[in-house]
Formats: structure tokens, sequence, C-alpha cells
């Protein structure tokens, strides 16, 4: 209990005690000493995330008083320590509850509270009966401690609660804890993973010994495999190729135009392709092109964690650099040329 000049607030105890799934509400109760005027309150706490206030702002009338509800957020998984402050000032005014400047002459008092895990029951420890609650934030933080991310390292109040439910359970219910941490954390990480490899272009079987085994999707029958762009009348050169080397390239260009260059489209080659090199770089150019750009196309729509803006700013990067591949190809006639982009850092 305590006086605010002319506001008293009366709270049940000192500090305020909320428990994560039995206690999660209390209430403060702000009385009006004074006969002669309105006092304005406003409430405010340093973790206002965690908690419902209702009202956190209001008027009491000349010898009234007001209860201010506060219910602990059902998110809430951790224990904490944490200060409300009540702040009043007299007004003459309704109007005046909704302005609050630096000038005003206000009276602050501090509340201080703390959350905790519910207390331990008297049912055995080793018969699982704690609470539902109490088990899944074990396994919660059991799979929060086995990620070598920093931002999910255990605090201090987190290792201690740890510790003190492994000391009041048996080694059977602790171990079971473990083994279901370890399974909803593959769980999470097979996830990830389709999730990953949702954008993955199809593998293709070219066997070394069958030349016109599959067809460039640029060029094949089916519409639906080929790259819709401006190239489509281009001509190849047919000499079988590994790998292309860009820099290699830009170096082969800046030659006279009467050097030999056996990597330079030919518009005496014919249409149609058949070596095993060319067909499969160009297929997997084609392919990974059409994906890698409808890739880009949503990194620049998508906004998020800021976890995921770094995942999706590395998928952009790689994208990217593979369609600088794919446009300055020296074995694709209809290549921009030498000036490209540089990939757009979206981190």
């Amino acid at each position: 209990m305590s006086a605010l000049g002319g506001l008293r607030v009366v709270a049940a105890t000192s500090p305020i005690v909320f428990r994560m799934g039995t206690k999660k509400k209390h209430r403060l109760e702000l009385v009006n000493n004074a006969s002669d005027m309105t006092i304005a309150f406003k409430v405010q706490c340093t973790e206002s995330a965690r908690f419902r206030l209702q009202p956190a702002k209001g008027l009491v009338s000349p010898g009234a008083s007001v209860p201010v509800h506060i219910q602990l957020a059902s998110h809430n998984a951790d224990e904490i320590n944490c200060t409300f402050l009540v702040l009043s000032k007299p007004v003459e005014s309704p109007d005046s509850v909704e302005q609050w400047s630096k000038s005003d002459t206000v009276t602050k008092d501090y509340i201080q509270a703390e959350i905790r895990c519910p207390e331990a029951t008297a049912a055995p420890p080793d018969e699982a009966t704690l609470g539902t609650t109490v088990a899944k934030h074990v396994v919660r933080l059991l799979v929060k401690n086995k990620s070598r991310k920093v931002a999910n390292r255990l605090s201090e109040a987190e290792i201690t609660f740890l510790r003190r439910q492994k000391a009041q359970v048996s080694a059977g219910c602790w171990a079971e804890w473990e083994d279901k941490a370890v399974q909803y954390r593959g769980r999470l990480q097979e996830k990830k993973r389709r999730t990953s490899s949702a954008t993955s272009s199809a593998s293709l079987s070219l066997r070394s010994d069958d030349s016109i085994s599959v067809s460039s999707p640029r060029y094949g029958d089916d519409d639906t495999l080929s790259a819709h762009t401006d190239s489509n009348q281009s001509y190849l050169c047919c000499e079988p190729v590994d790998s292309v080397d860009t820099d290699a390239y830009y170096s082969r260009a800046r030659q006279p135009a009467d050097a030999p260059c056996h990597c330079v489209p030919r518009r005496e080659t014919p249409r149609s392709c058949v070596e095993p090199a060319c067909l499969w770089t160009r297929y997997m150019l084609d392919v990974c092109f059409q994906q890698l750009q409808h890739t880009a196309t949503v990194c620049r729509s998508v906004s998020g964690h800021k976890e995921m803006k770094e995942a999706i700013a590395r998928i952009a990067r790689s994208a990217q650099e593979l369609v600088v591949l794919h446009r300055t190809n020296p074995y694709f006639d209809d290549s921009p040329g030498l000036e490209v982009p540089k990939p757009r850092d979206l981190a």
C-alpha cells in the first residue's frame, strides 16, 4: 500500500507474484483520498508485452476508487522480475487524462512484480503428473538449448529453471523429456529442409553414350519446358564444355576480332545441337534460370523476421550469380554482353 499525494495504491501482496498456468491475474486498487479534486492516472510496466491492463489509464473521482486488473499474457513462458509504474496528477477536466507532458507535476510509485513457474505439487515427481504447461516448457527449453544460434542461448533464469525441474523428477521422466526434445527438433529440421528444397529444380539423368537422350527446353517440343525469351532463334556452338569460366570469356572478348576463338557463337552451326555437353549445359541453365528468376522475384517482395531476410538474401545472391552466368555464357549468342548488374543486397 502506498500513497501518491491524493491517490493511494493498494496491492494484495508485495511483490506481486504471477504464476504461469495458475495465478495469472492480480488487481491494483487506486483510491482517491482527496475530497475536492479529480486525479488522472496511468499505469506502465517495464515488461508491457507480457501483461494486459484494464484500464491502463483513467480518472478517479474525489473519494472514489478504481480497480486496475492485471493479467499475465498466455504466450509468456519465461521467469522474470519487472516493475509497474503508477503515474498520477490532479486534473480539472476529463480531457486531461489524454494529455501528459514533462511540465506536469506527476507523482510516481513503483510496484514490484515477479513472473514465476507453477509451484511443485504434492504428487510424486516421477509419475509425470507435473503440469502439462511445465512439461512443454521444459521440452521447449531443451530444444532451444540444442541450437547453436546465439539468439537461442538460454538465460540464467531458464538454466536455473531446468536445473530445478531436473532435480524434482526422476531420471526416467527427464530422459523422456529429452527424447521428446530430440524428436521435436528433428521435425523442425525436416520441415526446414522441405521448405528450402521446395523450389529446387527437377533432376535429369543423361547417359554418356546417348547423345540425344534429352532435348534443350528452349528447343524442345514441350512448351511447358521452354524458357520464353527473345532468343529462340539463336544458334549454339556445339563444342563440348563442362563449365564456363566467365573471367576467361571476358579476356577472350577483349581480343582482336580476327583472333581465333572456338567459343564464339557461329551462325553457320546447324540448329540441331546433339553434343551431350551442349545439351546438358543448356538444359541445366534454362531450368536454373527459370527457377532462380522466380526466386529473385519473390525475394524482392517478401519481408519478415530478420533471420528470414538473411536467408532470403543468401538465396537471392545465389540466384543472381546463376542469372549472371546465364547472361554471360559464351555459348549463347543472345548473351546481353559484358554489362552485368551487381547483385542487390537484401540484408
